[in-house]
């Protein structure tokens, strides 16, 4: 491998978590200092973190998984999954999928370490539902 490749590689892991991180923090301080007293833009940033640490917690245990069927490219995915998400897709993931989702499972997931085991339990079930038909 080159080496203009390698610090290619190199810029794009540590960019990812600049942008994912960085950039996003900044908005988000910058929104806080704002005087403006509702812009949208606190409801925009509080979106974009709870997207964010979800993709963050999920990625930590399907990375390996990733790497191997990316070959190579996870970097660069991942650079692009954190650009889209502080372009407007936080928003959509979390008011499309996640508040649905949350909706659905919150009863369970407030009563605590036991009410998670339940839940975790009940999509396992469906999964292995699903692999039978």
């Amino acid at each position: 491998m080159s080496t203009f490749m390698r610090l290619l590689d190199a810029g794009v892991y540590y960019s990812s978590d600049v942008v994912g991180f960085g950039y996003a923090a900044l908005k988000t301080f910058e929104t806080l200092q704002s005087s403006e007293e509702d812009t949208g833009l606190d409801k925009k940033w509080l979106q974009y973190w709870v997207v964010f640490a979800l993709l963050y917690t999920l990625e930590f245990f399907l990375a390996p998984i990733l790497g191997i069927f990316l070959f190579g490219q996870y970097h660069y995915v991942k650079f692009v999954a954190v650009i889209y998400l502080n372009t407007g897709g936080a928003q959509l993931i979390y008011n499309k999928h996640l508040v649905p989702l949350i909706q659905q499972h919150a009863p369970d997931l407030l009563k605590g370490p036991s009410g998670f085991a339940s839940t975790v339990g009940k999509g396992i079930e469906k999964m292995n539902e699903m692999k039978k038909d």
